[in-house]
């Protein structure tokens, strides 16, 4: 029977690192999805974007259009349903996030424990600026830890279970 201590080494070499990482990867991101989709109306969510797109092109159009009080009569007439909008909006993102932080943050803190300045991928390129991300990490420009990992796996992983779950915004 293997012990804690041989399955935390065996998931700190590699293949094993990027396998686990993209499974704890795609696990977190299917969890915050599904909280997501139950706490979000995201019929709402699209008719505020609407709202804040139109208001956003429209004060474009007033900029260029050098003082058309057509269109300063129109901002101003909207701006209660644009503001409204954007609050809700504010509101709407922010409720995923009362029953998703603390799992997360304990979720990190155990992979730090584990995964912290061991290398699990390297690029066949190096990332411009990621120097400024690590605060004096011994990786080099072209590796990755398990934080970028997990971040480049759970974006794609995110886009992918919007559209299969019907929650994207776009």
């Amino acid at each position: 029977m293997r012990s804690v201590g041989d399955f935390k080494e065996l998931i700190t070499l590699p293949p094993y690192s990027i396998l686990f990482i993209l499974v704890i990867s795609f696990v977190i991101t299917l969890a915050t999805t599904l909280v997501s989709k139950r706490t979000i109306d995201y019929d709402k969510m699209r008719y505020y974007r609407k709202i804040v797109a139109e208001y956003t092109r429209l004060q474009k159009e007033y900029a260029f259009s050098k003082g058309d009080k057509r269109l300063a009569k129109k901002l101003e007439k909207m701006k209660p349903a644009y503001s409204e909008a954007q609050a809700e909006m504010t509101k709407m993102s922010m409720r995923p996030m009362l029953y998703t932080t603390l799992p997360l943050l304990a979720i990190f803190w155990i992979l730090r424990g584990i995964y912290f300045e061991i290398p699990i991928v390297r690029l066949p390129f190096a990332l411009p600026m990621i120097d400024l991300l690590r605060r004096g990490s011994c990786f080099a420009p072209d590796v990755i830890g398990y934080v970028g990992l997990y971040f480049m796996s759970s974006f794609m992983f995110s886009m992918v279970l919007q559209r299969l779950l019907g929650i994207s915004l776009d």
